[in-house]
């Protein structure tokens, strides 16, 4: 386990903030199971990463991104990434989390 940092934009603390995020795609791997981050005052644990298509994303896992459609998600990744846009077929690192609580000794 260790503390990783995985920047988040304004859409995403907001998504975050309202529990509405349990996902984020990234280009590059951040972390392993178990490691963990912290946004605000929450802190978040990695329970998981997958290596996938872009557009398998948008397609299936958009809801656990926060997005509000497939469409919500690929226009924030186009916002996020403006020299790529969208190319569905990109390898992309998905990183599962949860809100925790970390024990205090």
């Amino acid at each position: 386990m260790s503390k990783i940092s995985i920047p988040f934009n304004d859409w995403s603390k907001d998504k975050l903030r309202k529990k509405m995020k349990t996902c984020t795609t990234r280009t590059k791997l951040y972390g392993k199971s178990g490691d963990f981050f912290k946004i605000g005052l929450q802190d978040y644990r990695l329970e998981a990463t997958l290596r996938t298509r872009l557009h398998i994303v948008a397609s299936q896992f958009w809801k656990e991104e926060g997005a509000d459609s497939p469409d919500d998600f690929i226009a924030q990744w186009c916002l996020i990434h403006p020299l790529n846009k969208w190319e569905p077929d990109k390898w992309v690192w998905m990183h599962f989390f949860y809100e925790y609580t970390p024990a205090h000794h």
